[in-house]
Formats: C-alpha cells, structure tokens, sequence
C-alpha cells in the first residue's frame, strides 16, 4: 500500500470514496443507518483512541490530553479533553456532550432508536471534574471493551431528545468537530461530499474534499477503471 511519510503527501485534491449504499442518518448510533455511514461520518467526528496497523490503540491527542483507567472496583474512567477541543460552532467539548449520549444510547429510553447499547448500558454515572473538560464515567460492572465507547462523540444537542437523536441528522449533520465538515448531499448524482474544515486545531488535512459516491459494490471496479 506504499504507505509515505505526511510530509512527502502533497496538499489538496478529491478523495472518492464509494459506498455501496446511500447515507440514511448522519447519526450513526441510530437504528436506520447503513453499514457504510461511519465511512462517511468519522472524518467530522471525535474519538477517544486511534488505531495502529497492528490495532494498537493510543490517546487520541487531538481530542483527548489523557485517558486513564483510574480505578478497577468500580471500574472508573477519566478521560481529560484537550482544552482546544470545540464544536465547530464554537462550543467546548465537555463532559455534557458524554453525559447526553450515554443516556440516548443506555437502553433506559425506547424512544431512542438506538442501533446498539452495548457498552453504554454498563455505566452506572457519568460526572463531572474538576472542570467541564474532565469526564468521570464509572461502570456498574466490569466491561473489557471500554476503549470501545464514545468513539463518535456527538454534541449534547443531538442526543437531548429521542426527536432530535432520530431525525435530525437524517439530511447532514452541521455541527462536528474534526479536520473535515459537512458540505452537501447530492440526491442527484447520489453523493455526500466533505470538505477540509478551517476551524480544525490539529494538523490540517491534506485533502480539500472527500466525495462519497453511491456505487454498489459489484460496479466499483468499474467506476473506478
């Protein structure tokens, strides 16, 4: 895969990405999403960990300044966000966005359509720190694949009410937090496009654009040719 190093990696151009079904829901924590939504979404989201090729997770820094498991009984884990870390309107991200999802994605609400509660029904609390960037969450048990969780934070707004965390990311998703935002939908040419967001505080993405067609996956080799 001639993996290079960033700095050789000119700046600019179009990634097209082909999924093999159209973006239902920006949400992918909610029932109706395709297997391919993720692909499209992680790219504007934040995450708790990054991955080597060998599927080593480390901190993610970008979003997070640590991430300890600070007590085995009860399991208790302090994630500290990284002070730069904001929604792209401006807001901190804070341990109310943790506390907002949690309670969507438990299983104490049937009004949220949640496409699993696996990890999230395990939390007994989630408070806050010594600061708002300081998120307590402890466990009511012991759950081995705790790494697992909030990978795909979304700001409090969406998870407030089983309306909002059902519908309201079913045509885009405004608010993210990320080096790529949400451009457009194209019902048309069957697309969702990304583009490199100017109020990211990391590195900034090399790419300009990220273009998702809707291709099959039985024509991509095609599409491709």
């Amino acid at each position: 895969i001639a993996p290079t190093p960033r700095d050789q990696v000119a700046d600019g151009g179009t990634l097209r990405f082909p999924i093999a079904q159209s973006t239902t829901n920006f949400n992918i924590n909610q029932a109706d999403v395709t297997g391919y939504d993720a692909n499209v979404v992680s790219p504007m989201l934040p995450g708790p960990f990054d991955f080597s090729a060998d599927a080593t997770p480390s901190v993610d820094k970008d979003y997070f300044s640590d991430i300890v498991l600070t007590s085995t009984k009860p399991q208790v884990v302090t994630y500290t966000i990284n002070p730069k870390a904001k929604w792209n309107n401006g807001n901190p991200i804070s341990y109310k966005d943790f506390v907002a999802q949690w309670k969507a994605l438990n299983g104490s609400n049937p009004d949220y359509q949640v496409l699993s509660t696996t990890g999230y029904d395990q939390i007994k609390s989630i408070s806050r720190g010594a600061n708002n960037q300081i998120v307590t969450v402890t466990f009511a048990k012991t759950y081995a694949d705790w790494k697992a969780l909030f990978s795909g934070l979304y700001p409090a707004s969406v998870n407030a009410t089983p309306d909002a965390f059902n519908n309201s990311l079913k045509e885009g998703i405004k608010v993210t937090a990320g080096p790529f935002k949400f451009d457009n939908v194209n019902k048309t040419t069957k697309t969702v496009t990304i583009v490199r967001d100017d109020k990211w505080w990391g590195e900034p993405a090399k790419l300009d654009r990220i273009v998702f067609p809707d291709i099959v996956d039985t024509a991509q080799i095609d599409a491709l040719a």
